[in-house]
């Protein structure tokens, strides 16, 4: 099985490209669960409910970057796109309107600004991965 690098990723956000000044991306993906177990049953039994997920994102603080800040403010919502493999055709993809949920800045003294933003899936449909 071939690995891959993360240096291929395409993310975007509100079809604002972001990977450029990306240093890590998770995205989670969990289905609900509820208990079906009744009677005598002796051990649980569940059905799957709905699908849902999050992201989060860690990147670079952009100097001047305002328009990414305004993109990336908490209550904002988009399309959450990525590619861990690059653009060609056949290669995983994943896509989810999602909420900007948090936006936090780290500012050390002796070390690169970052910011972290936490996204959460807010699309009936599910999230698509192809």
């Amino acid at each position: 099985m071939a690995t891959y690098t993360g240096k291929a990723l395409v993310l975007t956000f509100g079809g604002t490209a972001l990977q450029a000044d990306y240093r890590s991306f998770e995205p989670n993906f969990s289905m609900g669960l509820e208990d079906a177990s009744a009677g005598s049953d002796a051990g649980v039994t569940r059905l799957t409910t709905l699908k849902d997920g999050s992201a989060s994102l860690t990147m670079r603080g952009v100097a001047g970057g305002t328009a990414t800040l305004a993109l990336l403010t908490e209550g904002a919502g988009g399309t959450l796109t990525w590619q861990p493999e690059g653009t060609a055709v056949g290669k995983p993809k994943g896509s989810v309107y999602a909420i900007v949920e948090s936006l936090s800045e780290s500012l050390g003294y002796n070390s690169v600004t970052e910011w972290s933003v936490t996204f959460q899936q807010n699309d009936a449909t599910g999230l698509l991965r192809t």
